[in-house]
């Protein structure tokens, strides 16, 4: 997991840092039973 290649700004993830990422959040949101959208995460 890391930067983009070639960026500077450490903020933007490679595409296996953003799926870890995108996996935490759809798990706290199923986790918390968030109405209309929990509903939607697998």
């Amino acid at each position: 997991m890391g930067a983009v290649e070639g960026s500077t700004d450490g903020t933007h993830f490679c595409e296996k840092g953003a799926d870890v990422v995108a996996g935490l959040v759809a798990g706290a949101v199923k986790d918390q039973k968030i109405s209309g959208l929990s509903n939607y995460v697998r």
